[in-house]
């Protein structure tokens, strides 16, 4: 998920496996279309990465990871 900042509101982005993100192994694959980042009037946001741990409900969540997106134009990935 990520905001505008860490006290907003509305969602600018919402990934999960198999739209956005893979998992192979132990390793994470984030990946964001330009067809997505090209209407972003910001040019920056806030993220936090949750796993739900596979298993029977309630399932366990734990936040691995938090950061910042930067969007710089005409940078494309290999």
């Amino acid at each position: 998920m990520a905001k505008s900042d860490a006290g907003a509101t509305d969602t600018l982005l919402y990934l999960t496996t198999g739209i956005g993100i893979t998992v192979t192994d132990s390793t994470f694959t984030i990946r964001i279309e330009s067809v997505i980042t090209r209407t972003y009037a910001r040019r920056s946001a806030v993220f936090n990465l949750r796993v739900r741990w596979p298993g029977p409900d309630p399932r366990r969540v734990d936040l691995v990871m938090t950061g910042t997106i930067i969007v710089k134009p005409g940078v494309l990935a290999p």
